[in-house]
């Protein structure tokens, strides 16, 4: 068992985070068979992203161990791509990343933030200030429709917080 530290560090993603991006995210996507926690990601979405200032990233010394974005679209913000490796779940990172991700969508003038999570995350959502809502027709047009779990069911709610 390795020695993890509980000090960490979030900073908004530069272009030269996109490759370990992508491998985190791309690491934990949903498959097919049901496996996976997160839509995932090619290289060109992950660099708009970090562009627009939108993502961020979680960082234990060199070591990336989080990340999480927000997304604009028909009027909404929206919680994405909320993912913590492994041996570093528990430890706060995940609340972390959910009020930075709270704070950037207060920033850009939102008054609530949209997130689609697991069922067993739900727990980690609501002790940030969050409330399961319906999902918005929005998000099923455009994200859920080219979700891999679709036709096998959906095993994400939503998930709304009032910032």
């Amino acid at each position: 068992m390795s020695d993890l530290r509980s000090e960490f560090e979030i900073k908004p993603a530069e272009e030269p985070d996109v490759t370990r991006l992508q491998s985190l995210i791309n690491a934990s996507a949903f498959q097919t068979n049901g496996q996976g926690q997160l839509l995932p990601l090619n290289k060109q979405e992950i660099e708009a992203l970090v562009d627009q200032g939108a993502f961020y990233c979680a960082w234990d010394g060199i070591n990336l161990i989080g990340c999480v974005s927000i997304v604009e679209y028909a009027g909404l913000v929206e919680l994405r791509s909320l993912i913590v490796s492994r041996g570093y779940r528990s430890q706060g990172v995940g609340q972390s990343l959910i009020r930075t991700a709270m704070e950037a969508a207060r920033s850009k003038g939102y008054n609530e933030l949209l997130a689609l999570t697991n069922t067993s995350a739900i727990p980690l959502f609501e002790a940030t200030g969050f409330k399961k809502e319906p999902r918005p027709p929005e998000k099923l047009a455009r994200d859920c429709a080219k979700c891999p779990l679709l036709q096998g069911g959906c095993i994400e709610e939503a998930v709304v917080a009032n910032l």
